[in-house]
């Protein structure tokens, strides 16, 4: 039997870590992964963000490899292994996440067209969920969870 990958995919103050919280209370069998790793980059990425998401490099191309690089440890070290061995796997944020944040942090400085074949490429290595819920929100929602 081959697990499935759960992607949990949204927009910020969503929901998507309460859901995924709640989830391990009433399902402690599923494998789940965090959105950094717990790996020395993984640990710095998910402080930095805390303070001022996203901006972790003067290199907008740099800071993007470091958020792909610790998604694609991800990929190999829980993901990928966890779902040969039958196991079902939700992340907190995944595939699309990292492609829709990445992709436009970097469509902003670079072209478009540069920056689409780039992450089409690169995500050809990696193995696409299962499935993907998305959590949405009204925009002035998001901007008073975030800012509160």
């Amino acid at each position: 039997m081959i697990g499935k990958w759960i992607s949990i995919d949204g927009c910020e103050g969503s929901g998507k870590t309460t859901f995924v919280n709640e989830l391990k209370k009433q399902c402690p069998d599923l494998v789940y992964v965090p959105e950094f790793s717990d790996s020395i980059m993984g640990k710095v990425l998910s402080e930095s963000v805390k303070k001022d998401p996203y901006i972790i490099s003067n290199s907008i191309i740099g800071a993007t490899l470091l958020f792909i690089s610790d998604y694609f440890a991800m990929v190999e070290t829980i993901i990928k292994p966890n779902i040969s061995k039958g196991k079902h796997v939700i992340s907190d944020r995944g595939f699309s996440s990292k492609i829709a944040v990445n992709y436009a942090v970097m469509s902003e400085s670079y072209d478009d067209q540069i920056v689409k074949t780039f992450f089409l490429e690169l995500f050809k290595l990696s193995p696409i969920p299962d499935h993907t819920i998305i959590f949405d929100m009204p925009f002035e929602l998001i901007k008073k969870r975030l800012i509160n």
